[in-house]
């Protein structure tokens, strides 16, 4: 009986083991199909993000490589950024979003940033200004991700006058932000946030 139980014991050693080394073989693969996938997209590279907590430490990481700030229709913007998104505009809605690394077409960049500053809340605040260089005031969804989360929550977002910019403000620190469903509104819809 003793052998057969440690016989068990270590074929099940075996399989855990076979197990693990599989795992960690598919995420190797993966990380590798990252790497190659960044080496056509725009994928950020060696980000550093620092933000101060509210028990006055500092979260502080730096990431070699990060998926691109545009990932489909929407726009991911970390602590710390600033992103430029160049869009043509067709009907209601801004469309085909490319990041650029700099400002060249200012009347069709949509310029998004990120900062934390010492004049919100305890010190610890952000504030996300958004630029819109269109003719018609912008509208989009919104998600954030606390610093002290690990999931994006739904926050009110607020129109952005025609060739204008909105200041949008938390007393917290946000790890990152995501834009989405981005439109413009029409003439006698309302400005209020929502």
């Amino acid at each position: 009986m003793k052998k057969l139980i440690i016989l068990i014991l270590f074929f099940s050693l075996i399989i855990c083991t076979s197990l693990i080394a599989a795992e960690s073989s598919e995420k190797e693969a993966s990380m590798q199909g990252f790497i190659e996938y960044c080496k056509t997209a725009m994928c950020r590279k060696n980000l550093n993000i620092k933000l101060k907590q509210p028990d006055g430490k500092y979260y502080e990481r730096s990431f070699d490589l990060l998926p691109p700030a545009v990932q489909g229709s929407a726009i991911y913007i970390y602590a710390g950024e600033t992103i430029f998104i160049e869009a043509d505009v067709d009907g209601d809605h801004p469309v085909n979003f490319k990041q650029v690394l700099e400002n060249k077409n200012p009347e069709k960049t949509i310029v998004f940033h990120l900062v934390q500053s010492t004049d919100i809340g305890d010190g610890t605040g952000m504030m996300l200004t958004v630029n819109n260089p269109f003719s018609r005031p912008l509208h989009y969804k919104m998600g954030m991700m606390p610093l002290d989360k690990g999931n994006l929550y739904k926050t009110s977002s607020c129109p952005v006058i025609a060739g204008g910019a909105v200041y949008e403000q938390w007393p917290h620190p946000i790890f990152q932000i995501v834009v989405g469903g981005l439109y413009f509104l029409k003439e006698g819809d309302s400005l209020e946030c929502k």
